[in-house]
């Protein structure tokens, strides 16, 4: 699938602005049990109501990116 860069560039765009504008600000004390990873929330174990629906779906964005890459 040749247009595998925009999509993850979008993801991408879109895993920042979760990171900058809900994960770094956020003061939960529940944060404080996990290792952030701010440069790719996906990875991170931390899921607040505010962030992870968004992060589910850019999960499967990477899923879907990732079979269509094989067709």
């Amino acid at each position: 699938m040749k247009n595998n860069n925009i999509y993850k560039s979008w993801r991408d765009k879109l895993l920042l602005k979760v990171s900058e504008n809900i994960c770094k600000p956020c003061t939960d004390k529940r944060k404080e049990q996990y290792n952030i990873n701010y440069d790719n929330p996906i990875d991170c174990g931390c899921r607040c109501d505010r962030v992870n629906r968004i992060l589910e779906n850019a999960r499967f964005i990477d899923e879907d990116i990732e079979r269509y890459s094989k067709e």
